[in-house]
């Protein structure tokens, strides 16, 4: 969470502290709507970039005379600390990557993005468990870094460490859980775990194709499927099971198809495209 500056801890709060690491004070007030838009969003960059920036708010209808001194005339307004002094400044509502540009010049280097690139090279050839340890190391140093956290996720999932995969997970569900990215590993965590139930697919396969399988038994071929990358398989799978058992699972297979929908709506259009008509067709 930020802190709340007064006019007596501006001094020690802003000034010395950015000579640490730049700081950011958000000028705001409790009746501003943009005002509650921008700070969660803020917050979260924050947690995304810990350790390179400092956040911390002003409330400018208790802090008047501080709000004046700083020239604000309007709100929300930024303005970014560096080496004791004030070096930029924004105005209004503003989208993440707008602070992000901002502070890119202030902050100093991204010590996890160098070992994430290094975890990248040594999974490339074939060091596992040196990528996994510098992965750990890149999350350690920052906490709510998206991408450390997908790379140490698929790692895991990779590793067959599905109870580690799932706290990185949770993770990704707090700090960005609407990315189709998340939502697409979040279907692997769930496939895995089902596959670990269901270790071999040559049975699944047989069962399905003797038309004895049960809608377990089919649910957990889908999720074999899916981790195999063979998505087109997976879906036809899945939209068999909604057609014999639409209610497996709370519905799992409509939901997962959905899942899948989203997740691959970039890189495979008119497959989507294809399953998504298929699937209309049988509920309607």
């Amino acid at each position: 969470m930020s802190e709340n500056v007064t006019q007596q801890t501006f001094e020690q709060a802003v000034i010395q502290a950015s000579f640490e690491q730049p700081v950011l004070v958000d000028f705001w007030a409790p009746w501003c709507g943009p005002c509650k838009q921008v700070m969660p969003m803020l917050e979260q960059l924050e947690t995304k970039l810990s350790g390179r920036f400092k956040l911390v708010k002003v409330n400018t209808e208790e802090e008047q005379t501080l709000a004046a001194e700083h020239q604000i005339r309007s709100i929300p307004s930024f303005k970014l600390y560096h080496q004791g002094q004030m070096v930029e400044q924004l105005q209004g509502a503003q989208p993440a990557s707008a602070f992000e540009q901002l502070l890119e010049n202030y902050m100093a280097p991204d010590e996890a993005e160098t070992w994430r690139l290094s975890a990248e090279s040594a999974l490339a050839e074939g060091q596992p468990d040196q990528a996994r340890e510098l992965l750990e190391q890149a999350l350690s140093k920052s906490p709510g870094n998206l991408k450390v956290l997908r790379d140490l996720g698929q790692l895991y999932l990779q590793l067959n460490e599905i109870d580690a995969a799932k706290q990185v997970q949770n993770r990704l569900n707090e700090l960005d859980g609407e990315a189709p990215e998340t939502k697409a590993m979040a279907l692997q965590v769930t496939c895995l775990d089902i596959t670990q139930q269901h270790p071999d697919s040559a049975p699944l396969d047989a069962a399905v194709e003797q038309n004895e399988a049960t809608s377990e038994q089919r649910f957990a071929l889908a999720c074999h499927q899916m981790l195999s990358q063979n998505m087109e398989a997976a879906m036809q799978a899945l939209l068999d099971l909604f057609a014999r058992d639409r209610d497996y699972g709370d519905g799992a297979a409509k939901r997962t198809l959905l899942q899948l929908f989203e997740a691959l709506q970039d890189d495979a259009p008119d497959l989507v495209k294809t399953f998504r008509r298929k699937l209309q067709s049988l509920m309607f």
